[in-house]
């Protein structure tokens, strides 16, 4: 059962803690009461009440001019289970030879929630849409994230477009403008449908739409490759291990894992571009915004990286002193086997991208201006430079460059808590599962791989869970087994096997802990009747950094 508490002295005199249980929040053991303690753990905001959601539904939007896009050929693409869509694409002929247009579509949701309106107050209280498996708790009520600023499929919405003019044979920006629009998505699509089109199924898209598609991947790999030349962006796309949840009963039903492709690649690109587009307005017309900022790490990262690289790959890396040299082994690691367990080694060397008032450049994206202004639906600091715009263009106040470096800060901390929450109910649910999964076979074998060997035991990443383990050193026979602390690596001294980093290998489950968030685990080929639990000495509760 989990219950709130509330804390009565921080200081007994004759020590512990003393606490009043002031209510139940759900039974635990279900993805509900998962669910429900990380709401409370977390402080996340709860669903809006259905008299919200009336009052939304009622909203009319601010009156301001608008170009008719209706005409123009447009798609979303998004997973097959969104229904906030915030962003939509076009794509025409530009207006010199080897040009073209792309029309970046992004919801106009300023102008239904307009700068210290209720809904203003109520977007920022929450800061993002918190998406948890199985759970979903929106920044804006579903009528407007759901509806009426959503772009759906067949329906007139107002929009807020970036025309990018772009040359085909570079796929260089030439020059970009902004205006408010009015828009009809001809075609909504997942991002299944527009792989199959890329792999050449002539079943998916017939017609004009398929012919879009074929005009956005080529436009879209042609800029990416002028990118990766000029900004040297980090190659980082990896594989998202997602949580499956039924809503009727809740229930974790799978995993299911989501490769990065060129159809994601193709969204990615455009965005990227309307993002650094509106940067450079916001810095050529003196507007506050909300930049997004990614610092370079510290060069003591770079040398902790390239050791715990060297223990895993078991060869020398030296300190990659320069960007170029940082590229290059980032994408060797494209289909090694331990790409996903080095990105994240990695990842966790870099400090956190945040918000500021100031343009200080991102260094994952190798970019020197950039911001967020394609998700207005599900974050705020992207609400906020639509609102800023939106004044800006119908000449009203916008807001003071100190008001909105106060909000950078609020906007940072509440998007690291959500990620938090986000990862914290992630984890839960798949140690939920894999305690499942037991139950039904109780031999069940990971596949892992070591990431590093100690003293005190064995750190396991397992790829297809995206979850890190821990063999304690007392479950390897003390007769049999002993630490080499030069080579990092525990010997068998009967049968000569060895547990160092970087080998694949067999393990099974011998404790999980999903609110602490512990998996304890032992080698296939040292199974034996399971011993007394015992804590854990690692925890996944570190978190995980965001780069982007």
């Amino acid at each position: 059962m989990f219950e709130l508490a509330t804390l009565l002295d921080e200081h007994p005199k004759h020590g512990g803690l003393c606490a009043r249980l002031s209510s139940r929040i759900a039974a635990s053991g279900s993805v509900t009461g998962d669910l429900n303690a990380i709401v409370k753990e977390f402080d996340i905001q709860p669903k809006y009440t259905l008299r919200d959601e009336e009052k939304a539904a009622a909203l009319q939007p601010l009156d301001v001019a608008r170009e008719d896009c209706t005409k123009l050929l447009t798609v979303t693409i998004d997973p097959v289970d969104a229904r906030d869509y915030d962003d939509a694409l076009s794509c025409t002929d530009g207006p010199g030879k080897n040009e073209c247009t792309i029309a970046v579509h992004i919801a106009d949701v300023a102008c239904y929630v307009p700068h210290q309106s209720p809904l203003d107050k109520a977007a920022l209280k929450r800061g993002f849409t918190s998406y948890l498996p199985g759970r979903t708790l929106p920044m804006l009520p579903a009528a407007l994230a759901n509806d009426l600023c959503s772009l759906r499929e067949g329906l007139p919405r107002c929009a807020h477009t970036v025309f990018l003019r772009i040359s085909k044979e570079s796929g260089q920006i030439l020059s970009f403008r902004r205006a408010h629009t009015t828009i009809n998505v001809n075609r909504r699509l997942c991002y299944d449908d527009v792989t199959r089109v890329f792999e050449g199924d002539q079943t998916v898209q017939p017609g004009e739409i398929r012919n879009l598609l074929l005009r956005l991947k080529e436009v879209a790999e042609t800029m990416r490759r002028q990118r990766q030349e000029k900004e040297m962006f980090l190659p980082m796309e990896m594989p998202e291990i997602r949580v499956l949840c039924s809503e009727h009963p809740s229930r974790i039903i799978g995993l299911q894992k989501t490769e990065h492709n060129a159809s994601h690649a193709l969204v990615e690109e455009f965005m990227l571009a309307a993002n650094q587009c509106i940067a450079l307005e916001l810095q050529k017309k003196k507007i506050s915004g909300l930049f997004r900022n990614h610092a370079e790490p510290e060069a003591d990262s770079m040398q902790d990286f390239a050791a715990q690289v060297s223990l895993i790959l078991n060869r020398k890396i030296t300190p990659f002193r320069n960007r170029k040299k940082l590229v290059e082994f980032l994408s060797s690691l494209v289909q090694h086997p331990l790409q996903e367990l080095l990105q994240m080694t990695f990842l966790r060397q870099l400090p956190r991208a945040n918000y500021g008032v100031n343009c200080e450049g991102h260094f994952g994206l190798g970019k020197e201006n950039y911001c967020h202004f394609t998700s207005p639906i599900r974050r705020y600091p992207d609400l906020l430079i639509h609102q800023q715009l939106l004044a800006f263009d119908r000449r009203e106040k916008l807001r003071s460059p100190e008001q909105v470096a106060v909000l950078a800060q609020v906007c940072s901390a509440l998007e690291e808590n959500c990620d938090q929450a986000s990862f914290a109910a992630a984890d839960r649910m798949k140690l939920r599962f894999l305690i499942k999964q037991k139950e039904d076979n109780p031999m069940l074998r990971l596949r892992g791989s070591i990431i590093r060997a100690t003293k005190g035991g064995i750190t396991v990443f397992l790829p297809d869970y995206s979850l890190i383990g821990f063999v304690n050193a007392w479950q390897l026979p003390k007769k049999d087994w002993r630490f080499n602390s030069k080579e990092q690596l525990w010997k068998n001294h009967n049968t000569g096997d060895v547990l160092q980093a970087r080998m694949n290998m067999d393990f099974l489950i011998q404790t999980t802990d999903p609110i602490r968030g512990e998996l304890t685990l032992t080698p296939f080929f040292c199974q034996s009747t399971p011993a007394p639990a015992k804590k854990s000495d690692f925890s996944r509760r570190h978190g995980r950094p965001r780069h982007r």
